[in-house]
């Protein structure tokens, strides 16, 4: 093909060079911009080119030229044209939480492990980790769960801003192993936010020991701390290891301490299910047993979702409350079956299985 004059840059009119420059520059950036799309959980899309995961989320800097920080919290999925395997794992793993697909969720795995190395940038490492946390949540991997955790929280702690490690296995093999490195890494926090969901495993994790008065020196220790967020679940669960000891009196008088301070916060909202249970425990053991009832079915009525074993259990125990207060066998018999046909498969629902067939007709 013979070469003109006007496709050589030396002879190039400088307007023509400046405008052809310009031109294709923009094609270059129109194209650069179009390959990453960020959609939100409220359908809003970001399409351009993702340059870095931050503690406020991710930064895609969009086709105006703009760059925004999507909240990792708020975003339903990512799709890059560069790496098509991200929007695979994406939809693999939302079909996994959403339909409890076993099979997906092995599939995004997959693909996300298969990204996470030294060729991929460093964003869609770090993102990738970020996913992952949910696939070892999901899937119960508890140790995996918390090693991500603390990566993540090391490399910076407003990646697990409003993360919930997943609870300890009883009896778990890993459990020694995954105490030792929450310590450590409550050590090495040195008092920033996420301490507070490692504090709450470490207690869980000792809870599980079996031993009240063990559980009890971990708790003390948690009280002390400043943070509510440590300090007012470490009381609640000194209640629960007082009454696994027998001291009823003193947990009552503990559950008093704690709901006082719960009754100043302007968001209760987390602390109101164990507020309403223990109450209706300790109602129980003093033969208050319209009182204990009406507290078990706060649980049940007001916040059944908030934690479906705490609110088998409930039912439960407002089912034994009210045959200790000679209640009509239709109205008990009511309460065990919402149990049983609401939250089958947990404990409060095999008790209150077990307490219809001796209630009889």
């Amino acid at each position: 093909m013979k070469t003109t004059g006007l496709t050589h840059p030396r002879i190039l009119r400088p307007a023509i060079l400046g405008f052809l420059v310009a031109a294709t520059l923009a094609i270059g950036w129109s194209a650069a911009l179009a390959v990453d799309k960020i959609r939100e959980t409220t359908g809003i899309g970001h399409v351009g080119q993702i340059v870095d995961i931050r503690a406020k989320g991710i930064a895609i800097r969009e086709t105006a030229g703009d760059t925004k920080e999507v909240p990792l919290n708020q975003i339903r999925d990512i799709s890059s044209d560069q790496y098509p395997n991200l929007a695979k794992a994406e939809a693999a793993l939302s079909k996994a939480t959403t339909a409890n697909d076993a099979a997906s969720l092995r599939t995004a795995e997959g693909l996300y492990a298969g990204m996470m190395n030294s060729s991929s940038p460093s964003w869609l490492r770090l993102l990738c980790e970020y996913r992952m946390f949910r696939v070892y949540a999901e899937s119960g991997r508890v140790r995996l769960a918390v090693d991500t955790y603390v990566d993540l929280a090391t490399a910076d702690p407003g990646l697990v801003a409003g993360m919930q490690l997943p609870p300890p296995a009883p009896g778990s093999p890993d459990n020694p192993e995954i105490l030792k490195k929450v310590e450590s890494a409550i050590r090495a926090a040195g008092g920033k936010p996420y301490t507070s969901e490692l504090a709450t495993m470490r207690l869980a994790i000792v809870s599980l020991s079996g031993n009240p008065e063990a559980v009890l020196s971990v708790i003390e220790q948690q009280i002390k701390n400043p943070d509510e967020k440590i300090h007012i679940p470490a009381k609640f669960e000194r209640v629960k290891q007082l009454f696994a000891l027998n001291r009823t009196d003193e947990a009552a008088t503990q559950l008093e301490d704690v709901a006082s301070e719960v009754s100043s916060l302007s968001n209760q909202g987390p602390y109101v299910v164990d507020h309403a249970y223990w109450s209706g425990r300790v109602y129980l053991v003093r033969k208050q047993n319209l009182e204990a009832a009406l507290s078990f079915m706060r649980v049940a009525i007001l916040y059944p979702s908030q934690d479906k074993a705490r609110t088998a259990e409930s039912l439960y125990y407002a089912g034994q409350a009210l045959e200790a207060a000679k209640a009509a066998k239709p109205e008990i018999r009511a309460v065990y079956q919402e149990a049983t046909t609401k939250y089958s498969g947990t404990p409060g629902a095999e008790q209150a299985k077990a307490a219809i067939a001796k209630l009889g007709a």
